[in-house]
């Protein structure tokens, strides 16, 4: 066994070793910067803009359809597809499951049934549907029933840089266009108007929008330019050559593409718009006038009611009272609750802030609510552990 060894070998040994560990060092250091510019990809790659894309069909009975509609979804890479006309019963509807392709879910409205024909097994015409990918929140936005057969099923879906209010329409070509109609239409658009978030109005309203002479269309442009909305079809959608199908957007909404394709799968053409429902291009805001009612004082407008001559010298004749009922009404709220301009602001959102983001900071915060309401130990401890989780998970 050799115990020693010559100078120039011990240095040959060492320079080696050296030239090793150089060549180690410069091992990590190339994984290190790779690691760096993958990161950096990765994060540029979640910063550039992320396009929506949207479907509309007209679908005339999902039935003998549900497999074309199905395979079109994926094919097209949609984000979200509304069809109207689905002619389905419920929401557990084989039809509609038949329809939706892995990974996307959907929300409906069938169209209720009067009383007397519950029980009958005729086919439920109408029904709107809106498919949406997995990874999009949804909450349905209740509307109420209207009562000249408008059809209607507003959304709100949230996700990262896709936060937008998603509202589908549908009116049977069967009716003829009445005043109702736009007075039921015009309440929609009023309800949802007070969203800050981007507005997209999609769907069939069977209204012969080419003819620009016809009274139903000056009408309805008119409520559109009133709401601030605007038009992005502008080609036939029917075999006939009318435009029967609407994609209304606000005007600071960009729409990228517009297809509209010839009506193969129903006598409507399948429309596929690509929008950008980004908010982060700065802080939207929207004015809207409402009441003060925050400084609304119930004593001293009672005390004004008891004043006024509604109460102390009535018209005895019905429409009298009727107009002294109403101007006193009208009166007092004017003095005790003035309209009021409010501006809404709209924060724009994190890119990175999806969906299980939104999921850990509810948790947390249900947590601390539960610690302070017990105070106990046990309760404290979850609560700091899911905080701390928060953090890192942020």
């Amino acid at each position: 066994m050799r115990l020693w060894e010559p100078c120039w070998a011990r240095s040959r040994k060492h320079k080696h070793l050296c030239s090793l560990q150089r060549l180690e060092k410069c091992k990590r250091d190339r994984e290190s910067c790779q690691a760096r510019q993958s990161l950096l990809i990765r994060d540029h790659n979640r910063l550039m803009p992320e396009l929506t894309r949207i479907g509309l069909l007209n679908a005339r009975s999902v039935a003998t359809k549900s497999a074309v509609i199905c395979d079109r979804i994926t094919s097209s890479c949609l984000d979200l597809c509304a069809v109207v006309e689905t002619w389905h019963e419920s929401v557990d509807s084989p039809q509609l499951i038949a329809c939706t392709p892995p990974g996307y879910r959907y929300v409906e409205k069938a169209r209720p049934r009067s009383d007397d024909t519950r029980p009958n097994t005729c086919t439920n015409y109408g029904g709107i549907c809106l498919f949406h990918a997995s990874f999009i929140d949804v909450r349905e936005v209740v509307l109420p029933v209207y009562k000249t057969d408008l059809e209607v099923l507003a959304v709100y879906t949230r996700g990262a840089r896709r936060n937008a209010l998603i509202i589908v329409l549908y009116r049977p070509g069967s009716l003829a266009v009445s005043s109702a109609f736009f007075d039921d239409i015009a309440y929609v658009f009023e309800r949802t108007s007070t969203f800050a978030c981007p507005v997209i109005v999609l769907g069939d309203i069977n209204i012969h929008l080419d003819v620009t002479t016809d009274q139903d269309t000056v009408k309805f442009q008119s409520l559109i330019s009133s709401q601030g909305l605007v038009q992005h079809v502008s080609s036939p959608t029917h075999p006939a050559g009318h435009l029967l199908d609407v994609f209304l957007t606000r005007t600071d909404c960009t729409i990228k593409t517009l297809d509209v394709e010839p009506p193969v799968l129903s006598d409507h053409s399948f429309i596929t718009v690509t929008v950008d429902l980004q908010i982060s291009h700065g802080s939207l805001v929207n004015t809207v006038r409402r009441r003060n009612w925050r400084h609304f004082s119930y004593a001293d407008f009672c005390d004004d009611l008891n004043q006024s001559a509604l109460l102390h010298n009535p018209p005895t004749v019905a429409a009298g009272l009727f107009t002294c009922y109403h101007d006193t009404s009208l009166a007092l709220m004017e003095k005790h609750a003035p309209f009021v301009d409010t501006r809404l602001h709209a924060q724009p959102n994190a890119p990175w802030y999806d969906g299980r983001c939104r999921a850990v900071k509810i948790n947390t915060r249900k947590l601390e609510r539960v610690y302070r309401r017990d105070k106990s130990e046990n309760s404290y401890q979850v609560w700091r552990q899911q905080s701390t989780f928060m953090r890192h998970y942020f």
